[in-house]
């Protein structure tokens, strides 16, 4: 294992020997003349790996942003402010300051906590499905996981703003972002603004400093999830909802969930009947839940039919809605009749056999 300086120098050389795993460690203590710049790491005749070693200058100023720390509405003007002070206290008055503003679509998809999130990741109990053909879903649904396996690559981030300028004589710079356009073309998505800003002093020494904003469509979100994906009738839903803001806080308060039956016209359009309505009083850790009996046959007056000709099925959406801001979210369940010789296997982790 060998280390060479930047200037190609061999500087460390130690004979390793790999463990049973194929893994092998060593130590390097740098002097305190070391050359400085970038380092290379390898094994001869192998690719390494490099790093760079810089002298430690201690921080005469730091530098803060001051944004809003909830979610904010996407309609609104954001402001920011940077702020550069020096350690004893004092603001930075001669200085100029360079400023970034991007902004990227957040994801605001949350799902129960379960045991074996550790291994299969969050939500891999989810029983539900990506309902994007009916009508609203887009506002109020929520995504299934994706799939490791499947490639994804996230939007790259939008520069919304970015200048150069003088500090002003408190040692701040107020910016005010402009949510609006995001709102117009990207209205389905909530947002994550980041500010990066460059404050370059007389001596000229550049101290960086990040913040984010976020821009959410909704002040908070409602989720919906029940034990299984269909249910037989006369099976005993249990229906969980939890609120959440777009940072991840819960949200207490009062909600009402609406149990609506579905059935399809002659176009294939889904429409709605109000079947029952319950209050409920949601804890400070954003939860609420209640147990209700599946629609025995007959209680739903239209349907549609199963994949299995001898099986009928009944189609069930549950909302639950804030009494606050009327924020939404549902989960779809089918109830097929007693009939239907379908086993259901009610364990959400499988064991050998």
């Amino acid at each position: 294992m060998r280390i060479e300086n930047p200037k190609g120098e061999k500087v460390f050389e130690q004979d390793v020997k790999a463990n049973p795993d194929g893994g092998f460690s060593g130590e390097f203590m740098l002097p305190k003349d070391a050359a400085l710049g970038v380092y290379r790491l390898y094994i001869p005749d192998y690719p390494g790996v490099t790093f760079r070693v810089e002298e430690y200058k201690k921080p005469e100023f730091e530098v803060a942003l001051d944004a809003p720390t909830e979610p904010g509405d996407a309609r609104d003007q954001i402001p920011a402010t940077i702020k550069a002070r020096y350690y004893f206290g004092a603001p930075v008055t001669k200085a100029t300051v360079k400023y970034k503003v991007t902004r990227v679509k957040y994801d605001t998809i949350w799902y129960a906590p379960a045991p074996w999130d550790w291994f299969y990741g969050p939500g891999y109990w989810w029983f539900g499905c990506d309902y994007e053909w009916y009508p609203g879903w887009g506002r109020w649904g929520c995504f299934r996981p994706r799939p490791w396996w499947i490639p994804w690559q996230p939007d790259p981030p939008e520069i919304v703003m970015e200048g150069e300028q003088p500090i002003g004589p408190d040692g701040t710079v107020k910016l005010t972002i402009d949510s609006s356009l995001a709102k117009e073309i990207h209205g389905d998505h909530d947002h994550q603004y980041q500010i990066t800003a460059e404050v370059t002093d007389e001596s000229r020494r550049t101290i960086v400093g990040q913040g984010n904003v976020m821009a959410a469509r909704e002040p908070f979100r409602v989720y919906a999830w029940v034990q299984y994906g269909y249910f037989r009738a006369g099976d005993i839903v249990e229906a969980r909802f939890n609120t959440r803001t777009a940072d991840g806080k819960p949200v207490a308060g009062k909600a009402v969930a609406v149990l609506y039956s579905i059935h399809y016209g002659k176009e294939a359009k889904p429409v709605e009947k109000a079947e029952q309505e319950w209050n409920l009083d949601v804890t400070d850790r954003g939860d609420a839940s209640l147990k209700l009996t599946a629609t025995k046959p007959g209680h739903i007056a239209s349907r549609a039919r199963s994949p299995t000709p001898t099986a009928t099925r009944k189609k069930v959406v549950m909302y639950s809605s804030s009494v606050v801001k009327g924020s939404m979210n549902a989960v779809f369940a089918s109830i097929s009749s007693n009939s239907s010789p379908t086993k259901r296997n009610t364990n959400r982790v499988m064991k050998c056999g």
